[in-house]
């Protein structure tokens, strides 16, 4: 019995060195077992380099395994135990059941292990405890001398370990205790006895491992174990943590306590000499990098003769993103491929955070034409299969709300088509069918827009949805249920919408698309989500559950759920980690992403134990997993060996921003690399991007393309452009595609409209229009054209929103004033009670149509309450703004087509135009044989009259409104002289009042609720509306007096003369509007006034795909004064008048 160290540093070729050794042995001594023991992941490369190396190309009496392969050959041999092994799916079930029965005795942990992912963390750290021979009643020592907080997540701990072993005992075991057992049974293996063993690939071992390793020094032959150790180093001088070699050092010397404690006998170590032979002898740049990276010295590379020389062994680049730096890597390869004859094998892409890039790496290398290997093994959680289950099992819980509905119906794998569901999501919107209780009923609710048949057809769809998932709903909530039953329930279901054909089918689709990848992972998906309903059935069957339960432990094991990906071909580029994927001979080596957070890579998120509780476990000499601090260390030494794999070139590149554009700095590695090469540049991929490189891809191409069309409107093309553009005319595919780009860079919006014919068509020659119509094509032409053109319009939903807000309000106060007309009853003489109880009678009356939507849900509920609140405060709020002044409501809810006559415009071109609206409410005042007339109109927004948006036609509902009032009022009253006085809107709302004296609480909340618009200024009109104002501010109109008695400058108020100005404005800018409808305008735009656009609501967007970035204008319009605006409507109405 004998133990061998061979060391030397990455690249000294010590693998090489001892796989020709055991080849050369064992040949010479077929009668001897050679094992030779990599980790798991390196079994397959490292078989296939010694095959490679073999002179018969097969292997006879040498064996490559993993410690795990190597038990169950043991196990297999001698009859180990027969208990089934519980992998990780297993034991996540098993904790997952454990937490929910043990949930009320967890004090710190049970609402943390409810989280998504938690169960798998503490299914991670019972995998630690097993890995590390910790007992669950060794936990309770832990405890001693601690913080209650850390004492209680202790016990916390120890109660699901226990819980998890006291479950699994007799019947299953995990892989942790895989070792200990191969321990009992190992030295009745003639496969390992008198064997010689070679351990490769380590970087250090668990005490599980130790366990296995002290039987094999005991047992075997000789026993020789690879260490990457640079041969200037003493390996017996074990040194800190912060040394580069800790971990190396370590394994030799615990080993070698181990070949003392088993009396094998310690050979001298055995040094590979790379100097002039190894991986690197004849790149003295990488050479240099691998001999001092992390070394102390602070020693510089000068390539001898060539001063100032570029590095011709490393390469520094910083891009914009990840996917520049993705899109480069695939260039360089492409290029050294076609260039220097290099096979895709000779690559290799690694990362430290190869989630974020792996989907960048797949998507660029399949469009570059690039064979490659993503050696990553894909999360089930993303999958068709495991989303349909997930959503069906929501849908349940959730009883059929909206949300979980039709997350399963768009997930892939239901009966119903896109449409169908489109339009069962469509009515259900509109109709507000919640709840499982509201399938099963018969849709009654019909849509304002659809006709009657169209009910047929969503009952129809109802029926169908119920015919799929009905069984399983029952299934699913069967009294007292359990575990297995509900996995039969889902299997049934499973079965029933045949799931496994249509999983088939996409594999088939994936197969012709030559989507490998995704062709494997399907192929595996279905039998994954059946071996672990089968794992419950095993598991959990006969464990009552109930359907929450049931779904977390469904959830825990596809968290678990990774797909194997094998290898497609034997040319390819590997795509992996740098701590995880094992290289075989790499040429050239693409480092992406050395940025920070990622190199060294950010340990902040935790498990169950903290750090802070893992560096108080370390005070106590409780050896677990490495501290975050051993952690940062250990990443330098898998750096070290990452980075001196390839043999020709390194290329490191860094990011600017991450993929969701967020700005990062580079990692601290490339300021190591720059001192240690200081003639070595950062390469900038935005400057220094030749396009001879960009055209090696599709993602440089296009972006090639891109520029060279942008270049094209401004006469400037360049010309690899010319090149370019040259090469894909000559491709019939690719000419098409050119075809479509040059059209699109020649784009511009072409603003002709629809024509005065189509126009008449789509409107009729009387044009039956609102002002909130007119004002929507003031804002931009072409939504009125899709609004009122099209007749778009977007889904209806029963919900409870502001619009239904204000139109219950309005409803009321209609409601109200008219009860106090029909009655003969004076507004401003009613008594508080009297006004209250008038108010919650108009309120429960306007309900009774509502009800169906107000009491639909419980928040809905209490808005009943909000309403009553303030409509009690606005007709208090009306009421007092009556009482010091002469105006007495005439009218309430006034309709331009009902008893006041259609306001009409002639339009040019032989068109008419009818306007039609209702004027909330119309008040009068009769003074000095003058009847003067009052429209206040209510609005539960912040809309404040703006002349300047009056102007240009944005707001003219109180002007327009104020003009058919006079025109109706004068035909009545033809003797009399019938005048604006003001024209209000008054904004529902409940404002905050904070810092009123006391005693003055109504006074403010009267001031903050006063109406706002314009009234006229002249001193005796004002009186009408506040008899009691004779300086200040007014409490009931937006007026103040100066010490001279006049409105001041910021008063809402106007000379009657203006106002004759305002509505003649008005007048002609409506029928101007109406001219340019009928005409046939639809231009795209929309106008911008501040920081207000007519885009800001616009549900169309997307339709119109208005956008500055590509040439696009605002209408600018500039706030002016209200004197200003006033002139120039003066200006507008003389230049009329001269042009007639």
């Amino acid at each position: 019995m004998s133990l061998q160290f061979v060391t030397g540093s990455s690249g000294a070729g010590k693998s090489q060195y001892v796989y020709e050794e055991l080849l050369r042995e064992s040949a010479e001594h077929p009668e001897k077992q050679y094992l030779v023991i990599v980790p798991e992941q390196f079994t397959m490369q490292t078989q296939k380099e010694i095959l490679q190396k073999s002179p018969v190309h097969g292997l006879l009496n040498v064996d490559i395994l993993s410690f795990n392969r190597l038990a169950w050959r043991v196990f297999g041999e001698t009859g180990g135990d027969s208990r089934p092994v519980l992998e990780d799916t297993g034991k996540s079930l098993v904790v997952q059941r454990v937490v929910s029965a043990q949930k009320k005795n967890l004090k710190v942990l049970g609402k943390s292990l409810s989280r998504q992912g938690a169960v798998e963390q503490m299914k991670s750290l019972i995998s630690e405890l097993m890995q590390y021979r910790i007992e669950p009643r060794e936990l309770s020592a832990w405890t001693e001398g601690s913080s209650p907080y850390f004492s209680d997540k202790i016990r916390d701990v120890q109660t699901v370990y226990q819980g998890f072993r006291d479950y699994i005992r007799d019947h299953y075991l995990t892989t942790e205790e895989v070792p200990e057992l191969l321990c009992g049974v190992i030295g009745k293996s003639s496969l390992v006895r008198d064997s010689v063993v070679l351990l490769d690939g380590f970087t250090g071992f668990t005490p599980v491992q130790n366990l296995v390793v002290r039987e094999l020094l005991a047992l075997a032959e000789k026993v020789t174990v690879v260490v990457t150790l640079d041969g200037r180093e003493d390996p017996w001088q074990t040194g800190g943590i912060h040394q580069l070699f800790y971990m190396s050092k370590r394994m030799i010397r615990d080993t070698a306590k181990l070949a003392e404690e088993t009396h094998t006998e310690l050979l001298p170590v055995r040094k590979a000499d790379s100097r002039g032979k190894g991986r690197f002898a004849d790149n003295p740049e990488l050479a240099f990098l691998e001999q001092n990276l992390f070394r102390y010295g602070n020693r510089v590379y000068r390539k001898t003769g060539q001063a100032g020389k570029e590095c011709s062994g490393i390469r520094l680049a910083e891009a914009a993103d990840p996917t520049q730096e993705v899109t480069f890597a695939a260039e360089q390869i492409r290029r050294l491929v076609r260039e220097r004859g290099y096979h895709y094998r000779d690559f290799a892409v690694v990362t430290g955070d190869l989630d974020s890039y792996a989907g960048k790496a797949e998507r660029i290398f399949a469009s570059a034409d690039i064979p490659y290997f993503l050696d990553q093994k894909k999360s089930v959680m993303t999958n068709q299969l495991v989303e349909c289950i997930r959503s069906v099992l929501d849908m349940m819980i959730r009883n059929y709300s909206y949300e979980s509905v039709f997350r399963y119906l768009r997930s892939g794998l239901s009966d119903f088509t896109p449409e169908e569901t489109d339009l069962l999501e469509n009515y259900v919107l509109a109709a507000g069918i919640r709840g499982h209780k509201m399938y099963r009923e018969t849709f009654v609710r019909r849509p304002k827009q659809d006709r009657e048949d169209r009910m047929l057809c969503y009952n129809g769809l109802r029926e169908k949805f119920l015919q799929e998932t009905e069984e399983l709903y029952e299934g699913l909530h069967e009294r007292m249920g359990t575990a297995g039953r509900k996995a039969e329930a889902l299997y049934r279901f499973l079965v029933k919408t045949r799931c496994q054909e249509k999983i088939k089918a996409e594999q088939e689709r994936f197969r012709e698309g030559k989507d490998l990848l995704s062709e494997r992972e399907y192929s595996q998906i279905w039998a994954y989500v059946m071996d672990l309903l089968d794992k419950i059935v095993e598991v959990l069957g006969d464990e009552p559950m109930k359907l929450e339960d049931f779904r977390d432990v469904l959830e825990a094991g596809f968290q678990e759920g990774r797909v194997g990906l094998i290898p497609p071909g034997e040319d390819q580029v590997t795509v992996g980690d740098i701590r995880r994927t094992r290289l075989g001979r790499v040429r050239v080596l693409f480092f992406v992403g050395v940025n920070e957070g990622i190199i060294p890579q950010s340990l902040a998120a935790g498990g169950v134990l903290s750090e802070t509780d893992r560096e108080e476990l370390q005070k106590k000499n409780i050896e677990l997993s490495p501290t975050a601090r051993e952690e940062i260390y250990q990443q330098r030494f898998y750096l070290y060996l990452s980075m001196t794999k390839p043999r020709d070139l390194l290329y490191l590149s860094f990011s600017r921003t991450s993929g969701g554009g967020k700005a990062q700095m580079p990692s601290y590695l490339i300021s190591v690399v720059k001192k240690m090469f200081p003639d070595l540049e950062i390469r900038n991929l935005d400057a220094d991007h030749p396009a001879g490189e960009r055209l090696e891809t599709p993602e440089g191409r296009k972006n090639l393309l891109f520029e060279g069309l942008s270049g094209m409107r401004r006469n400037l093309p360049s010309a690899e452009f010319r090149g370019l553009a040259k090469w894909m005319r000559e491709s019939p595919e690719k000419s098409r595609e050119l075809d479509r780009l040059l059209l699109a860079s020649r784009f511009y919006r072409k603003d002709t409209g629809i024509g005065r014919a189509i126009a008449g068509k789509l409107y009729g020659m009387t044009l039956v229009n609102s002002v909130t119509r007119l004002e929507e094509f003031a804002g931009c032409p072409y939504r009125h054209f899709l609004d009122y053109g099209l007749g778009l319009q977007e889904r209806e939903e029963f919900v409870f929103t502001a619009a239904d807000f204000g139109t219950i309000m309005h409803e009321a106060l209609e409601y109200f004033t008219r009860s106090l007309g029909r009655d003969h009853r004076e507004w401003a003489a009613l008594s508080g009670p009297e006004r209250d109880a008038l108010a919650d009678t108009a309120l429960e009356n306007v309900l009774g149509n509502h009800s169906g939507l107000l009491y639909s849900t419980a928040r809905n509920t209490a808005m009943v309450s909000r309403l009553r609140k303030m409509l009690r405060q606005t007709v208090w709020a009306l009421q007092e703004q009556l009482k010091p002044g002469e105006f007495r409501p005439e009218s309430a809810e006034t309709s331009f087509s009902g008893r006041m006559r259609d306001a009409r415009y002639f339009l040019e071109g032989g068109a008419q135009m009818k306007l039609t609206g209702r004027i909330d409410r119309v008040d009068e005042c009769v003074q000095d044989g003058r009847r003067y007339l009052k429209i206040i109109d209510y609005k539960t927004g912040e809309t404040r009259l703006d002349l300047t948006r009056l102007y240009h036609g944005l707001q003219l509902q109180l002007p327009v409104y104020m003009q058919a009032v006079l025109q109706e009022e004068q035909k009545k009253y033809p003797g009399e002289s019938v005048e604006p006085g003001a024209m209000f809107y008054y904004h529902i709302r409940d404002p905050f009042i904070e810092d009123a004296e006391p005693g003055m609480e109504k006074a403010a909340l009267l001031k903050e609720l006063r109406p706002d618009g314009l009234l006229r200024s002249e001193n005796a009109i004002v009186r009408l509306f506040d008899r009691d104002l004779v300086s200040g501010a007014s409490l009931v109109i937006p007026v103040s007096l100066n010490k001279g008695g006049e409105p001041s400058k910021n008063s809402g108020s106007a000379a009657g003369e203006d106002f004759r100005v305002l509505l003649d404005y008005t007048d002609r800018e409506v029928k101007k509007l109406g001219s340019r409808m009928m005409c046939g305008e639809t231009a795209v735009s929309p106008y911008r006034m501040g920081d207000q656009t007519a885009c800001g609501y616009c549900p169309y967007r997307a339709v119109c795909q208005f956008d500055e970035r590509l040439g696009d204008r605002y209408r600018q319009i500039r706030k002016e004064e209200k004197g200003a605006v006033l002139e120039k409507m003066r200006k507008a109405g003389g230049q009329e008048e001269n042009q007639r």
